[in-house]
């Protein structure tokens, strides 16, 4: 018996590596992707049936639809939460909304310390009041691979660093021979920007100035995240 995430793909990475650390509760991460497999839903189904918690992020593919009424008679043992784009489809959760979000939250804020955190929330429901707040994360930053710090809030703050850097290794700042790079802040908050860090060094192999800069792409106001279009401007 464990507690059971059904994701998509792109969160699969992160939540098995944070399941996998010490001290996690019993986890078995499934990829969303499995539904498109043959038997792919009823397997699904099968593994959910054993969760002592359930936490789904429902997409809004149409073989989704085969899930929910199992979704709603496992939620009638077990806590389960469901969490999605579509608002309709929070209403499969048996917790209370404010659980759910707050779930979501761990999710969405992302990091290894918040995803330990979100197993061992959902492990502890109905009563998981001891497990600490989800921890906000910069929602939007500049970055480097051989940077001092894990991410800069400002231009001005990247800028402060890099000259240094730049000027060591032959770089130009002339705008110019200078690489805007924008990548998901999935990447960033989870430790899996290896892509990211080969590009930048590739660059800066042909002598190019880099800016890496991630984001989440759509805006939200009540969050403070910028979005992709205003932080790009910036």
């Amino acid at each position: 018996m464990s507690v059971v995430c059904v994701a998509w793909s792109s969160h699969v990475g992160a939540l098995m590596s944070a399941a996998s650390r010490p001290g996690m509760p019993s986890v078995r991460v499934l990829s969303s992707r499995m539904l498109e497999e043959p038997d792919g839903v009823e397997r699904c189904l099968e593994t959910m049936r054993s969760a002592t918690a359930l936490f789904v992020f429902r997409t809004t593919d149409a073989l989704w639809d085969q899930l929910d009424e199992g979704i709603r008679l496992i939620g009638k043992t077990v806590p389960v939460v469901c969490v999605s784009y579509d608002p309709a489809a929070w209403a499969l959760s048996s917790v209370p909304v404010e659980t759910a979000q707050t779930a979501y939250r761990y999710l969405t804020y992302g990091g290894a310390e918040n995803l330990g955190n979100l197993f061992r929330f959902l492990d502890a429901l109905p009563n998981a009041a001891a497990v600490p707040e989800p921890v906000p994360v910069p929602w939007e930053g500049l970055w480097h691979p051989d940077a001092p710090v894990r991410a800069f809030a400002t231009v001005r703050g990247y800028l402060e660093w890099y000259a240094g850097y730049a000027c060591e290794r032959g770089l130009s700042l002339d705008p110019e021979r200078t690489v805007g790079l924008l990548f998901g802040r999935h990447y960033w908050v989870n430790d899996m920007p290896d892509v990211e860090a080969a590009l930048v060094h590739a660059l800066e192999s042909k002598g190019l100035g880099v800016f890496p800069a991630f984001t989440n792409t759509l805006r939200d106001k009540a969050t403070g995240n910028k979005g992709a279009t205003i932080w790009s401007r910036e």
